[in-house]
């Protein structure tokens, strides 16, 4: 044993010749052939050789999300984007799964699609919360569950997805740094309701501190009924920056009927008020005190705000960068699905253009080619009237969705009364009730008994 150069056994060597050096002893060697009892040892409880028919090896080593950054898993330089190959390789992984599947059908580079949407297996856990971490983080702002999931399900489908992106939202570290512990429900109240595309248009100034160059403000300018917004970055909040953020609202999308905004001087000058009557536009103003009543373009600010120090946070920037993300966040807010717009992004019903989103890479195949596709400018005419069309259905659907969203928040039945009905109103001391046909508020501490009259016609 001692006449072997190997390296590996040098410094076993050693340890024998230290061990050894105390005794008498000779070195005789024994060939291979009569040392045997050597040779039984080695061989002792051998297991037995396994034959492997086939040996599926990657080209790419895929961390798993569990060792990645748990605050920023998206920015980590480990982390694989999910590419169709992966979702192909766990699909035939899948293949008890996949015999239980209905409506399933296969494309031409072998990956299965349910309804039109590719399918992840159960099992393939790594890779549904890598795609999880694509619709969630980097540019999707953290939005949070319901535009996670609507998005998802355009895209994908898997078993229990709701309860997998609520897990997954959830444990998402970065979104306990900026989002509130919980919600503040307001008083319910009579709204200023569009019933059409750019009837109503919400503004209002956000204060977002100093950034690179003189911007400190942000205005925001949203549609009442689509929530489509757009942002102008300023350094004060003037009527003169109100006025001509307006002019490139009009030459994109057309006049708005109504301007609603707080009781701002900045919206209260005779300048707006000018610009309000030669482009005959009406100029709704909300109490004072009261942002509720507001509250589309209240929202809007809290999704900015989101959505802002997301992206800080999750692409290591200092506040005063912000001005550099505002096409980001005008992107995450005009292309993110919504429940009250039946499941629609806002820049598909207000223009009619296809969403988009990063998830897009992995549904849409990279070589895929588009047919041509030959329009005759004479049928203009006709793709117009189809595109309004939609246009006022999708109107339609967002409303009906609304109302049913309103009446399972505050359970409401409809009351059929007629003229000379005693109506008692019971409420708590703490709560505050409105009473829809006026726009006054009705508070108080005990029970009243009204009297329904016959409304008086007007002279």
């Amino acid at each position: 044993m001692l006449n072997r150069t190997k390296s590996s056994l040098f410094e076993l060597e050693i340890r024998w010749a230290m061990r050894l050096c105390g005794l008498h002893y000779t070195i005789e060697h024994i060939s291979g052939e009569k040392d045997v009892w050597a040779d039984i040892v080695s061989r002792w409880h051998a297991r037995e050789i396994v034959a492997v028919t086939t040996v599926q090896t990657r080209s790419r080593h895929i961390v798993p999300v569990e060792e990645l950054s748990p605050l920023r898993p998206l920015a980590d330089e480990q982390f694989i984007f999910p590419k169709r190959a992966d979702l192909h390789a766990a699909q035939l992984a899948a293949s008890r799964e996949r015999s239980r599947l209905q409506h399933a059908s296969e494309e031409a580079d072998g990956v299965v699609t349910v309804d039109n949407r590719l399918w992840v297996p159960t099992n393939a856990k790594d890779l549904l919360a890598r795609i999880f971490v694509v619709a969630h983080c980097g540019s999707q702002g953290h939005r949070g569950q319901d535009a996670m999931a609507l998005v998802l399900k355009d895209r994908f489908y898997t078993v229990n997805l709701d309860d997998k992106v609520a897990k997954f939202v959830r444990q998402c570290l970065l979104c306990k740094h900026f989002k509130g512990p919980r919600q503040i429900p307001r008083p319910y109240g009579p709204l200023l309701t569009p019933t059409q595309r750019n009837e109503v248009v919400h503004w209002d100034f956000l204060s977002l501190g100093d950034g690179f160059g003189d911007s400190k403000y942000l205005l925001l300018v949203k549609d009442g009924i689509f929530h489509f917004c757009e942002l102008f970055p300023c350094a004060t909040p003037t009527a003169y920056v109100a006025a001509e953020s307006l002019t490139p609202w009009y030459a994109q999308y057309g006049l708005p009927q109504t301007l609603k905004s707080d009781q701002g001087t900045h919206f209260r000058d005779e300048m707006v008020k000018h610009l309000a009557a030669r482009l005959k536009m009406e100029l709704h103003f909300a109490p004072v005190y009261s942002p509720w009543l507001n509250g589309t373009v209240e929202r809007l600010n809290k999704d900015v705000l989101q959505v802002l120090r997301a992206l800080l946070m999750e692409y290591g920037l200092t506040q005063h960068e912000w001005p550099y993300l505002l096409p980001a966040i005008q992107a995450n807010l005009n292309h993110t699905p919504v429940a009250s717009l039946a499941g629609h992004a806002p820049v598909e019903v207000f223009t009619g253009l296809p969403t988009s989103s990063a998830l897009d890479v992995i549904v849409v195949p990279a070589g895929s080619e588009q047919a041509e596709r030959v329009v005759d400018l004479d049928d203009i005419g006709g793709f117009v009237g189809q595109l309004r069309s939609n246009c006022t259905l999708f109107t339609r659907r967002c409303q009906m969705q609304r109302n049913a969203s309103d009446s399972a928040t505050w359970h409401r039945t409809r009351a059929f009364l007629s003229t000379s009905t005693s109506v008692t109103l019971c409420y708590g001391q703490e709560s505050t009730n409105v009473c829809r046909t006026t726009s006054c508020w009705v508070t108080g501490s005990a029970p009243s008994e009204w009297l329904l009259l016959s409304p008086t016609p007007s002279r």
